[in-house]
Parts: C-alpha cells; sequence; structure tokens
C-alpha cells in the first residue's frame, strides 16, 4: 500500500472505531507485515506475514485486519504500477555474462580516509538514540549478515514520488557499522563475505517497450562490474551464504512456481518445483512450499495455500508435511541445529484455527501448537512467539510472549510484549511495537545479563531473524516508522 492510503486507514480506524494509540500502533504494525512493505515485487504474488505481534480490542482491531487485508490487493496494484525502478541498463540474453557496462557498486573509502558525514551525505539522524546510529534513510530494511558476520547490509527504499522516481539501494558496513558501500538493488542476498546477489527492477532502454522486471546479478565489494543471471521474482537468502532465486510467476497461477538456486561459484541449479520460502542456517537444507489450494474468496485469506517440504540444498526431499494448509508466503523458520522447521498454519485470517506446526527434519513428524503468532527459535527446542487473540478468542491474553519447548512439549508464558526476537544462541529482546524501549536478556556460560535500550522510536516493524549477526552477538535495529518520516538503523551488541 502506498503511504497516503496506510495515513487514510489508520486515521479512519482511529475516527470510527474510536480505538487509542496504542491499537492505532496495532494496526500499523499489521499494515507493515502486508506484502508491499517489503518490495514492489510482493504485490505481484500477494506475499505478506498472515500474522502479526499486535495487541487486539476484540471488535475494532478485528474488523480493521479484515479491512485491510480486503483492500491490499487494489492497494498494491496501485504502488506497484507508481514504484520507482532502477536505472535501465542491458539484459544481457544468457545467464553468467558480465556487464561491465552497468556499474553498480559505490565504493566507500577505508575508516582512515572516510570524510566525517555531512547533510550533503547522508540525512539528519532521526532520533536522539543512545545505540550508535549506522545510517539513517526514509524507509529501511535489513537484509542480511554476511556468512562470517564481518558485514551486515541495510535496504533504503525512499518514497519518491510519480515526477521524482527514487531507486532503492542497499548499504554494506562492516562488523563495527562502517559504511565500505552501496549498490542499487531491490534485494540482497550474501554469497559470501564479498559476493552477492541482487534484484533491480529494471525498464527497457526503448522507451515503448513495457517494464522488463526484475533482473538477478551478481556482484562484489570494491568491483563495479555485475553478472547477469536473469529475471527472476525473488530472492531468498539464507545465512551461510545460500541464495534461491524465484522464477518469474503469477501467484493467481495453477501451475506450480520453480526455483533455482545459486551455487558458491554464482552458477545456476536446474529449475525446480515449489515456492522456496526459508533455509537452515547451514545452508544444507531449504524449506519449500508445494501449491495445492488457489486463492480463496475475495478479502481476508485470499491467497494460494499448499504443503510444506523441506529438501536438501541439492534437492533431494528431507521430509514433508503434506496435512498442512498454510498461506504460501505465511512465516517459516528453521531451528539454528535444523532439526526442526516452523510453519504458519491455516490458510483463512478470519478464521481461529490459525495454529503453529513444528515438523521435525529427520522423523517427518508432524506436532500442532494450537496458538499462533510471529515467532523465531530462542535455543534448538525452544519457540517464542508474540500470542495474537482474535475477536473471536478475546478470552485468551494479549500481549504476551509464549514459549514453546519442542522437548516437553509445553506452551508456558514466557512474558509482556507483542513482538520478540531472539539469536537462538542465548539472546532475547522483547518489547511493544510502537513503543520506544526494550527489554533484552542473553544467557552464556551459566550466566544471565539483562538490560533495557531505547530507540528513540519502536521498532513497529518487528526484529527479523535476519538481523542477528551469525554468531548472535550483533543485532541491526530498524528505529522509527518510514510510512510518515524518517528512520534509524541501530547496531546493538549486548
Amino acid at each position: 500500500m502506498n503511504d497516503e492510503f496506510e495515513t487514510a486507514v489508520v486515521g479512519t480506524l482511529a475516527d470510527l472505531a474510536k480505538v487509542d494509540r496504542s491499537t492505532t500502533e496495532q494496526v500499523r504494525a499489521s499494515i507493515s507485515l502486508l506484502p508491499d512493505r517489503r518490495s514492489s515485487r510482493l504485490s505481484r504474488i500477494g506475499r505478506s506475514i498472515s500474522i502479526s505481534p499486535a495487541r487486539r480490542r476484540p471488535f475494532a482491531v478485528a474488523a480493521a485486519l479484515v479491512i485491510v487485508v480486503a483492500v491490499a490487493g487494489f492497494s498494491l496494484l496501485g504502488r506497484y504500477q507508481a514504484q520507482p525502478v532502477g536505472p535501465a541498463s542491458p539484459t544481457p540474453s544468457t545467464p553468467s555474462v558480465a556487464s561491465p557496462s552497468s556499474p553498480s557498486i559505490t565504493a566507500t573509502p577505508p575508516p582512515s580516509a572516510r570524510p566525517t558525514p555531512t547533510s550533503t551525505d547522508r540525512q539528519p539522524q532521526a532520533f536522539p538514540e543512545t545505540l550508535p546510529v549506522v545510517y539513517t534513510g526514509e524507509s529501511l530494511y535489513v537484509a542480511g549478515w554476511s556468512p562470517d558476520g564481518s558485514k551486515f547490509a541495510v535496504l533504503d527504499e525512499p518514497r519518491g514520488s510519480a515526477s521524482a522516481p527514487s531507486i532503492p539501494k542497499v548499504h554494506l558496513f562492516d562488523r563495527t557499522g562502517a559504511e565500505i558501500g552501496a549498490v542499487d538493488a531491490s534485494e540482497f542476498g550474501w554469497l559470501d563475505s564479498s559476493r552477492f546477489v541482487i534484484l533491480r527492477f529494471e525498464v527497457s532502454p526503448d522507451p515503448s517497450q513495457t517494464v522488463q522486471g526484475e533482473h538477478a546479478y551478481l556482484g562484489r565489494i570494491g568491483s563495479t562490474q555485475l553478472t547477469a543471471l536473469g529475471t527472476y521474482d525473488w530472492i531468498v537468502a539464507g545465512p551461510s551464504g545460500a541464495v534461491a532465486l524465484i522464477q518469474p510467476w503469477a501467484w493467481t497461477s495453477t501451475l506450480e512456481p520453480q526455483y533455482v538456486v545459486v551455487s558458491a561459484g554464482g552458477g545456476l541449479s536446474a529449475p525446480r518445483s515449489g515456492y522456496p520460502v526459508a533455509w537452515s542456517r547451514d545452508g544444507s537444507m531449504l524449506a519449500v512450499v508445494h501449491i495445492t489450494g488457489p486463492a480463496g474468496p475475495s478479502g481476508v485469506g485470499s491467497r494460494p495455500y499448499g504443503w510444506l517440504e523441506v529438501v536438501r540444498s541439492t534437492g533431494e526431499s528431507v521430509a514433508s508435511a503434506r496435512q498442512i494448509a498454510s498461506d504460501f508466503t505465511g512465516p517459516v523458520a528453521f531451528s539454528p541445529d535444523g532439526a526442526r522447521v516452523a510453519v504458519f498454519e491455516g490458510a483463512n485470517l478470519a478464521t481461529k484455527d490459525q495454529k503453529i506446526g513444528v515438523l521435525e527434519t529427520a522423523s517427518g513428524r508432524l506436532t500442532t501448537i494450537p496458538k499462533s503468532g510471529a515467532f523465531t527459535w530462542a535455543s534448538n527446542d525452544e519457540l517464542l512467539f508474540a500470542y495474537m487473540a482474535l475477536a473471536n478468542d478475546s478470552a485468551s491474553p494479549t500481549d504476551r510472549i509464549l514459549s514453546w519447548s519442542a522437548s516437553t512439549g509445553l506452551l508456558t508464558d514466557y512474558g509482556p510484549g507483542n513482538l520478540v526476537g531472539a539469536s537462538g544462541g542465548g539472546t532475547v529482546v522483547t518489547g511493544f511495537g510502537g513503543t520506544p524501549s526494550l527489554a533484552w536478556t542473553t544467557r552464556s556460560g551459566g550466566k544471565t545479563a539483562s538490560g533495557t535500550l531505547s530507540l528513540g522510536d519502536g521498532p513497529w516493524m518487528g526484529i527479523p531473524d535476519a538481523a542477528w549477526s551469525p554468531d548472535g552477538n550483533s543485532l541491526v535495529l530498524i528505529a522509527g516508522d518510514g510510512m510518515v518520516a524518517n528512520m534509524d538503523a541501530l547496531l546493538f551488541q549486548p
């Protein structure tokens, strides 16, 4: 949805439903998890997260969610048509052809030679943060850490305008937060500590031609040359440098989507069936959704659904859960050791049957958690999620983080909050969307440390797993609401 639409929705809810500030922030958080908040291409495939870490009033917020999701398709189309495109560049006729005429990486001087940023070099810091601010931009997203943890990337999607379209750019930083380069791209995935795969939304140099689509390139830090990989819709990148590219696919189609895997050398596998959604941490396994059901009735829950399969990076099947009927874009996450994969169950947002399924990759055993929410693995056997109570489940507690143990099968209360992030190695951050204060705890070597931190403005878009460094010792947080003002990217090292 475009900014004007989101503002109108929140304003209308505040006026008609008479919701307070906390409820308004909840709806804004729900909007942020809809398809277009991540990338313009999502409007083509209907990508979204079906659950949100938001506190819900029994009637007002439930109605708001129905309104937001029901009109999402129309608003997404409008933003997709108006989305800025990247610089024009010729499309190579075959994959893996060097494109020296398409420079994309802007080298940044080393720290010793780097001038102090000025207002003309970078936008002013958005908030008086207590944490180090590594970048300030308009709409920021964490694009992930390199496999060795030496670098991280942040995507900035400026709002732009119809007369002055903006160009999405990925900014690259070393582990200390010093910027080391930038590349024009709308999607990004690391292959190793110096090479990456990007997508660019490009148009034909011939003004009489229509938009060509998303083009994938292989790039390297310190070089302005790119290697063309072809036309694809989406990048699915893992923390170990594993990358899959989804071939162009209309999400309303009854045909099975296909994808390719990028090898460590930059080559492409043969096309494989399914929609890839998540990599294991070591890159040895990939979770894939196979579409079995068409889009439902218009409105809530109107996206295709399917069953989950875990395959090796080479394509061989490891385990599957054919009994799952899940929105094909729902959240999926491997446990740190890859022994389990959690997936959102429930093809319709309007019903009460939303659950979390946990598939064991060795045995194929599926366990169902009878509640749902945005989830993350705190350890190999503990899954945390911000419980979301629907209007028809108003008797259940809200604003709570729940913990599920794979060892005991028990579901317990972890603490207050409607957003949670975990490194998987002992550090957990919790808080409330729309508020600037977060609580953190870390356990290591039998010792526990804890504290609070202020972001200046709450991380209303949550704490994605990709924001954690591979060793779990660093976290990139995004503060602010890109819908209305600038945002800060912060580096937290507990």
